[in-house]
């Protein structure tokens, strides 16, 4: 796949519980009936988000809950059967072409085109820190009362090292806990914002990006991207990742238009996920509501079937016959042919590698004409066999001409 320019109907940035949802719903669509579309998902960490952290998450509470592993082993099933390309690259904005759809340029230098976004970056960037679920890693997501209790054992591990601290300028409302626990800080803060933090108990690095170099027996190697020194590669005993701090202020991608907030830098979204600009959704701890693996992932599902909606009106000029997702659909969308009637001029392209022997595997990007030409099969044939191939989600059709204006 050729990473510096491609193109997809529905880009999903962050390989969190949202947008692993997210990206198998625009896939899956529906139990019955539903025309797949193709999609993407970004993430320059390994799937899985906050779900890397292990533990219980509550489904519903202490009766119902999920090990994170079992949780996050299933979306990769589900990512890997339906194979969603995941690019491991982070998205640095997102901007409209004069088509109407989006352009994300990517931290490769490519540029991938898509007719809708759904955002789901989390509170924030990850970086390796949990790939691999390490001794004196410490993650603060379970709230400000329990801030105290990670910093006492963040130094007991430490052993009177350094403690690199992942935060946001939210820290400030924390500092008399860092304080009260006096140790030696290292504070990793985005760029820009360490000019707001002159009065903290250790030393600030602003970074673009930072990851975990290795790890020895006494300490952690981190490589530090800073914007005036360049990469460094300081040490520290223990690493705090605060999401407490990166809660109140998500990191997104720069956007280039106007977006409506909630709060500053909180985007506005509607019931459906969907935000003030068409086409663009926002799914997961990004939207700053309730932080649950729950609701992240409906989230996920909700702001998929937006995005799904979003781009099939802009390939057919119409709403997908969603009745069973969507109690506000036509109902007699439902008795009819759910799958859009098929032409030969459509063109049939294939979303994932085709079965051995299957009769149109060789038919990718080509019309169903073309198809039925090359494979020696009736047009009938060619288009019976297709609405087989879409039921089973390997395929999706494309009309020879995209809709301008989605909106209408």
């Amino acid at each position: 796949m050729d990473h510096k320019s491609w193109k997809c109907d529905v880009a999903v940035i962050g390989g969190g519980a949202a947008g692993m949802a997210a990206a198998i719903r625009v896939r899956h669509v529906k139990e019955h009936e539903g025309l797949p579309l193709s999609v993407a998902l970004f993430d320059p960490s390994a799937l899985g988000g906050l779900l890397k952290t292990g533990g219980n998450r509550l489904i519903t509470g202490p009766a119902n809950s999920v090990k994170s592993e079992v949780l996050l082993d299933d979306l990769r099933r589900d990512v890997e059967r339906y194979e969603i390309p995941v690019l491991p690259f982070r998205v640095e904005k997102v901007e409209r072409t004069f088509t109407g759809s989006f352009a994300l340029t990517i931290a490769n230098g490519g540029i991938v085109e898509a007719d809708a976004v759904v955002v789901a970056t989390g509170g924030r960037p990850m970086s390796n820190e949990l790939d691999e679920r390490q001794d004196g890693v410490f993650v603060t997501y379970r709230g400000v009362s329990f801030l105290g209790k990670l910093i006492e054992k963040a130094q007991a591990y430490a052993d009177g090292r350094p403690i690199a601290v992942v935060t946001n300028r939210n820290v400030r409302a924390l500092l008399p806990l860092y304080w009260r626990y006096r140790a030696d800080y290292l504070f990793l803060v985005p760029e820009g914002q360490e000019f707001e933090l002159n009065n903290l108990p250790g030393s600030v690095i602003a970074c673009k990006e930072w990851r975990i170099l290795k790890r020895d027996e006494n300490a952690f190697v981190l490589s530090v991207d800073t914007p005036e020194n360049g990469l460094i590669e300081p040490w520290a005993g223990a690493l705090m990742l605060d999401y407490v701090s990166f809660q109140k202020s998500p990191v997104m991608p720069e956007f280039g238009f106007q977006i409506e907030e909630r709060l500053p830098g909180i985007p506005q979204v509607d019931g459906f996920l969907a935000s003030s600009v068409p086409g663009l959704y926002f799914a997961g701890d990004v939207t700053c509501r309730y932080a649950t693996v729950t609701s992240a992932m409906a989230d996920g599902i909700s702001a998929a079937l937006g995005a799904y909606g979003y781009a099939f009106r802009r390939r057919f000029g119409e709403n997908p016959p969603l009745f069973q997702m969507a109690s506000d659909d036509d109902p007699e969308k439902f008795f009819n042919r759910e799958l859009p009637v098929l032409h030969e001029d459509h063109v049939l392209h294939w979303l994932q590698t085709p079965p051995a022997g299957h009769p149109l595997a060789k038919g990718g990007n080509h019309t169903l004409q073309e198809v039925a030409t090359e494979t020696n099969h009736t047009l009938d044939q060619v288009y019976s066999l297709t609405y087989q191939a879409i039921r089973d989600r390997y395929v999706t059709i494309i009309p020879p001409s995209a809709v301008a204006n989605p909106d209408n």
